[in-house]
This record gives C-alpha cells, structure tokens and sequence, in this order.
C-alpha cells in the first residue's frame, strides 16, 4: 500500500468519525426537542383539566394536590386524574411540579431541555395564562 493510499484511508476514516459524531449530536437534539414538545402538549392537557375543574367546583385546588409536590404523585380523585401524565424523563429537575394551586390560579413549574417557542432551556412556571416565567 502506498504512502497516498494509507493517506486517503485515514482521512476516510476521520471523515466517517466526524459524520458519525455529528450524527448522534443531531439525533440527541432532536430527542430532546420531541421530549420538549411533549412536555408542552402536557401541560395544556393539564389545563384543560384544571379549568374543566374550575368551572365545576369553581377552585382551581384539588384534594390530594399538595402545593410543592410531583404532579405524577398527586392523587385529585373524582373527575380529575393525572394517571400517565408525567414528564418524558421524570427524575431529578425534569418533573412538572405543582407550585400553587388556590381558588383562582395555579403555577406548575417545568423545565425545558432546549430553547423553543421564545422560552430558554431551563426551569419554567407555567399557569392558567400561560407561561408564566
């Protein structure tokens, strides 16, 4: 093998390593960006639920929902069930938390992985106008 060959095979190589490296980056930012997404879709599903609880009962408080507490642990009862709605990831920061739930508002707290839709990645309170900060 020439000297030129050897040269060409191992820039190949390098070529591949880089494509390969740039590949499973992308791949990981994407997964996160969908995990990011779901999050968003949840949170309005847990909206939707608390408004609907709202108009029946007129509170936005729910028996069994401890302010600072995991949305996933909140066990509400009746008509109201947070069963499966739980953070893609679900450990350490990545939990939706249930910051404030009173007569006429709730604060949820959430934390997003990249920035998306104007919000940076990282820790959010999201309520019943929206996100909040």
């Amino acid at each position: 093998m020439t000297q030129r060959t050897k040269f060409k095979a191992s820039v190949y190589i390098l070529l591949l390593i880089i494509a390969l490296i740039l590949l499973f980056w992308f791949n990981s930012i994407m997964v996160a960006k969908a995990r990011d997404y779901e999050r968003l879709a949840d949170l309005k599903v847990i909206q939707g639920k608390l408004t609907a609880n709202f108009f029946k009962n007129n509170t936005y408080e729910l028996p069994g929902c401890l302010n600072n507490s995991d949305l996933s642990s909140c066990s509400a009862g009746g008509d109201i069930n947070f069963l499966g709605i739980a953070d893609p990831l679900n450990s350490g920061e990545f939990k939706y938390i249930v910051y404030n739930l009173s007569e006429s508002d709730f604060q949820l707290g959430f934390t997003l992985e990249t920035k998306m839709g104007g919000l940076n990645p990282g820790g959010h309170i999201y309520g019943k106008e929206g996100v909040i900060k």
